[in-house]
């Protein structure tokens, strides 16, 4: 079958080569008129994921509908999620919101959807900018450099893949529709899970003493 995208499916170091493909027959052809082989980016592997969509070249597509404005999981793998926490923490006195729990939680919940909004843009966005400089890489010339450089983007693209595992996890309704409402103690080990993630053990005020 013709294929989209990159020609090469393995890379070794400067090695590559076209080794997987998929295959039909011409009834297969006809019962499918749509089917696309597509050549997925790789990023620990080897080899190219082959993806055979069999409605790719249907027009139109499912819009997902966007969630709840809620805390982000994943924001915590980034290293600068302290920082925006505290200025919105500091800053909320300064707008006259007072020393109000609820004002100040609400100050860093409106921070930080502006800081991933603004500075995150998701890791959806991220993944595929640092994916197009990495094929960019990847077909030019190999020195030490530009290995250098790929071995740095792939740890940035691991870090917010993983973000993205995150993301997902967070909205996971899959397992819920599956297991939730016929079994007993799957729910209760998730509730049990999720009050101990959101349980609040203590509270730092502004000298930086524990409260609690």
């Amino acid at each position: 079958m013709n294929y989209i995208g990159d020609k090469y499916t393995w890379r070794r170091a400067d090695v590559r080569e076209r080794l997987d493909r998929a295959v039909c027959n011409s009834q297969w052809t006809l019962d499918y008129p749509n089917a696309a082989v597509i050549h997925e980016k790789h990023y620990r592997s080897d080899h190219r994921p082959i993806l055979v969509d069999t409605e790719y070249y249907k027009t139109g597509q499912i819009r997902r509908r966007s969630g709840g404005n809620f805390f982000e999981a994943r924001w915590l793998s980034e290293d600068t999620v302290n920082e925006v926490v505290a200025t919105a923490w500091a800053k909320a006195n300064l707008r006259g919101l007072g020393p109000s729990l609820a004002s100040r939680t609400k100050a860093v919940h409106n921070d930080l959807h502006s800081w991933d909004k603004s500075v995150l843009k998701g890791p959806k966005n991220r993944i595929k900018k640092l994916s197009k400089e990495l094929e960019k890489i990847r077909y030019g010339a190999l020195s030490p450099a530009s290995w250098a450089r790929q071995k740095e983007l792939q740890l940035l693209i691991d870090n917010l893949l993983e973000q993205e595992e995150i993301h997902w996890l967070q909205r996971g309704r899959a397992n819920w529709l599956m297991h939730g409402d016929r079994n007993t103690s799957f729910f209760h080990n998730a509730a049990t899970a999720c009050k101990k993630r959101n349980l609040i053990k203590r509270l730092l005020d502004d000298t930086g003493v524990c409260v609690g």
